[in-house]
């Protein structure tokens, strides 16, 4: 196993088996994890493991997916793009599920100007077509690959700063948005008997 990784079991009490023996560089510790109430998530070794990384836990309510927010923003453009994609063969989504996620993944977000992709990993994803076709970017690749990995470890150092740029953006899209909104909400005064 060369990189972290999850990998459930089927025993609800002892939750996820967690291995993180050689972790990958560009794999960072999250601040936080909003989760349901499944026995995993509850489970001991769950929380051991969260409370060793400085990992905050937040559960979400059962049965109440609006309750997180950024999830069901994220569902609704999966499910918009996958009923593009289908037509006719809606019982085939699982084929399809892996190219709208990397459309969604490799697609510069218009409130950060990047794409989530670059945001988690630093540099830019290499799509398909750049490893058939030479490119500028492939051609500057190195050989070496010490020499790939010094220079990913580079991109790393910068990319604190990159999600911090990101960050800045989000506000002020979300400042433009509130603007928008509150300029085009009518002011109204009720008075004690008025029929609303």
């Amino acid at each position: 196993m060369d990189r972290g990784q999850t990998i459930p079991t089927n025993d609800r009490t002892r939750g996820p088996e967690i291995h993180l023996e050689r972790h990958h560089l560009s794999t960072r510790a999250p601040y936080e994890i909003v989760t349901d109430n499944g026995s995993q998530f509850i489970a001991r070794t769950f929380k051991d493991f969260c409370k060793k990384w400085n990992i905050r836990i937040t559960y979400s309510t059962p049965r109440y997916p609006q309750g997180n927010g950024q999830a069901e923003a994220t569902n609704k453009t999966l499910l918009s793009n996958l009923k593009k994609r289908l037509d006719a063969r809606k019982h085939r989504w699982s084929e399809e599920l892996a190219a709208v996620l990397w459309a969604c993944r490799t697609t510069p977000h218009k409130a950060t100007h990047e794409t989530p992709f670059s945001l988690a990993y630093g540099l830019e994803a290499v799509i398909p077509t750049e490893t058939s076709v030479p490119s500028l970017r492939r051609m500057q690749c190195p050989a070496n690959v010490e020499l790939n990995e010094e220079m990913l470890r580079d991109h790393l150092d910068l990319i604190d700063e990159r999600r911090d740029q990101a960050l800045i953006r989000i506000q002020n899209y979300q400042q433009a948005a509130a603007r928008y909104y509150n300029s085009k909400v009518k002011h109204r005064r009720f008075h004690i008997g008025d029929m609303v």
